[in-house]
C-alpha cells in the first residue's frame, strides 16, 4: 500500500521520511513521487550494470533538477541465520518456501540451514551497495546511508503474514533508521 511507504508514504503510524520533512519545511508537501519497482536480477553477475543504470539515473536526476540533494540508501537488514530459525518456529510452514538450491535458500532441499548462503547474499548486498557508493561519490550532490540501514534487525512483529511484506510497523522502522542520513544531508 503506498501510503505505507517508508519513504514517501501518508500514514501516520509509518511516519515516513516525506512526513518527518514535510513537518519542518510545509513547502514540501505534496512534493513526493514514488516510482519503486521490483523484479530486477539481483546476483553478482548485474552489479556491473546496476552501476550503469544508478549512474543514468543520477544523470536524469541533475539534468532535470542540478540543485537536488540525492540520497541513495542500502538493503534494510541483513541476512541472518537467527531471524529464520525464529521464523520457522512461528511458522513451519515457511521452511518449504525457503527451501531450495539456489543461492537465495536458506534451507537445502533436506531442510538443513545453509550458512554459507548467508554469506554469500551478504556478499551480494556488499557488491551492490560498494558499487552504489562508487557511483554515488561522482556527483557532488548524492551521498549514501554510509549503512545505516544495514543495521536494522528483522522481527517477526514487522512482517505480514506472508513473511514477505513489511507491516506499517516495520515500515516505520526504515524512516527511524534513515532520517539522520537525510537531516545531514539537508542540514537539518
Amino acid at each position: 500500500m503506498p501510503e505505507n511507504s517508508w519513504a514517501t508514504g501518508t500514514a501516520p503510524e509509518v511516519d515516513s521520511t516525506y512526513q518527518r520533512l514535510v513537518a519542518l519545511r510545509p513547502e514540501t508537501r505534496d512534493r513526493v513521487a514514488n516510482r519503486a519497482q521490483g523484479g530486477a536480477d539481483a546476483d553478482a553477475e548485474h552489479v556491473e550494470e546496476f552501476g550503469a543504470a544508478v549512474d543514468a539515473t543520477l544523470d536524469v536526476i541533475t539534468a532535470a533538477s542540478p540543485d537536488s540533494r540525492i540520497l541513495l540508501v542500502g538493503q534494510m537488514g541483513q541476512p541472518d541465520p537467527a531471524y529464520i530459525e525464529q521464523l520457522v518456529l512461528e511458522d513451519p510452514a515457511a521452511k518449504a518456501r525457503l527451501s531450495g538450491t539456489g543461492v537465495c535458500d536458506f534451507f537445502d532441499p533436506a531442510g538443513q540451514l545453509v550458512e554459507a548462503n548467508f554469506e554469500t547474499l551478504t556478499g551480494i548486498i556488499d557488491g551492490y551497495e560498494a558499487e552504489q557508493a562508487r557511483v554515488c561519490a561522482a556527483v557532488s550532490r548524492c551521498r549514501t546511508d554510509e549503512g545505516a540501514r544495514a543495521a536494522y534487525v528483522d522481527e517477526l512483529a514487522n512482517f505480514s503474514s506472508d513473511w514477505a511484506h513489511l507491516m506499517p510497523r516495520g515500515n516505520a522502522r526504515a524512516p527511524e533508521i534513515t532520517w539522520p542520513s537525510v537531516a545531514a544531508l539537508l542540514g537539518l
